[in-house]
Order: structure tokens, then C-alpha cells, then sequence
């Protein structure tokens, strides 16, 4: 039988394995996006999901005190959140790049859910180009990966800093 000594000393030094190998590990960097065009709806729906710590990093690159869930000014976290996904996030009909309108966000656990809209109004939509670059300025190994559905179309896409767009059939 161990001694009381010898039995802290195993469980410290598993802890210590643990603690290491925990704080080693390589984490997975990636987001994943729904885009879902309602030729119906005359819009673009897309939902946006991204770890807040990744996204806080990001916004901190040009707002250093900024902080997201709670936000430190909601109103601020908003509007740097909505500039980085204009500049990161695009959607193109036409080589022109729709405009994004911020419809909402959502903090769950871990993870910002970011809800957003662009609204086609009349135009007759053949193809559309989706470049997503976010986090690519922070981490080289990001992957963004695009879930897209409009009518009967549905189809996957994973992103990447060698591969950051896709054109979609819409037709």
C-alpha cells in the first residue's frame, strides 16, 4: 500500500500530465456560416457562428479595451463586429458586393452567433460569390466553412487562407 506522501506525489504528477498535455494540445481554429438565399424573400439570410474569444481578438486589433459576452459597449461591439464581417465576409452578384445589414447576436457558451441579411430586392441572382476571410489575419490555419441552401440546392464548402471563395449556382 502507498504511503499518504507517495499518493499526493501520484495524484500532483497526474494533474501535472494532465495540465500539460491540456494546454499543449493544438486547438482547431473555424467558424461555419449558413448562407440560405430566399429568392422568395427577395433576401440573403446568414448566420454566423464564431468562438467569442477569437472574435474578441479580432475586434481587439483595432478596440484594445474592447470585450465581448457581456460586451463592454454594446452598441460599439456591434458596429466593430459589423466592419470586420463587411471587410471579411463577402457576397458578390456581379463582381458587386452586396451590402450586410446586422440583424442581431447571441452569446452561448462559448461561441457568438452572429445573424445577419442582405436584402436582393429585384435583382435576378444566376451565381453568387462568398469570400470568408474571418480570423484568417489572426490564424493561418483558420477554416471557415459555408453551409448553403436556396430552393432545392444545398451544398458545403470548406474555406481556407489558400482557398477563400466559392461561386454558387444559384439556377
Amino acid at each position: 500500500m502507498l504511503k499518504l506522501g507517495s499518493r499526493i506525489s501520484l495524484i500532483l504528477l497526474g494533474i501535472l500530465f494532465l495540465f500539460h498535455y491540456s494546454h499543449s494540445a493544438h486547438k482547431f481554429y473555424v467558424s461555419t456560416s449558413s448562407v440560405t438565399f430566399l429568392e422568395d424573400q427577395s433576401s440573403i439570410h446568414i448566420t454566423t457562428k464564431i468562438f467569442i474569444d477569437d472574435m474578441q481578438d479580432a475586434l481587439r486589433q483595432t478596440q484594445h479595451s474592447i470585450k465581448l459576452d457581456p460586451d463592454s459597449n454594446p452598441q460599439l461591439v456591434d458596429s466593430l463586429t459589423l466592419d470586420y464581417l463587411k471587410q471579411h465576409l463577402l457576397i458578390k452578384q456581379n463582381q458587386k458586393v452586396l451590402p450586410l445589414n446586422f440583424v442581431g447576436k447571441e452569446y452561448d457558451f462559448d461561441l457568438a452567433t452572429y445573424h445577419l441579411e442582405i436584402l436582393t430586392n429585384s435583382l435576378i441572382i444566376d451565381s453568387l460569390m462568398i469570400t470568408n476571410t474571418v480570423l484568417f489575419d489572426l490564424f493561418e490555419d483558420q477554416k471557415n466553412i459555408i453551409h448553403f441552401k436556396s430552393n432545392n440546392y444545398r451544398k458545403s464548402y470548406l474555406l481556407h487562407i489558400g482557398k477563400s471563395s466559392v461561386t454558387i449556382p444559384i439556377k
